[in-house]
């Protein structure tokens, strides 16, 4: 990870990965592995399934 607004630091994370091909699969593992715990349909649903009930018992609640 970099810094936001960084663009050097960026850049200089960018050549190392490039030269460093098990860095780069171990980030590109991660970054997939991230994915699919945050991201995928079934998560998502979840997630909306989770947020329609915390609304509901809010509103009775009232």
């Amino acid at each position: 990870q970099v810094a936001p607004g960084d663009p050097e630091e960026l850049a200089a994370v960018l050549r190392r990965l490039l030269d460093s091909p098990g860095e780069r699969a171990e980030v590109g593992r991660r970054g997939y592995d991230r994915v699919m715990e945050r991201y995928t349909w079934r998560v998502v649903a979840q997630r909306t399934v989770d947020a329609y009930c915390e609304a509901i018992a809010a509103h009775r609640a009232r």
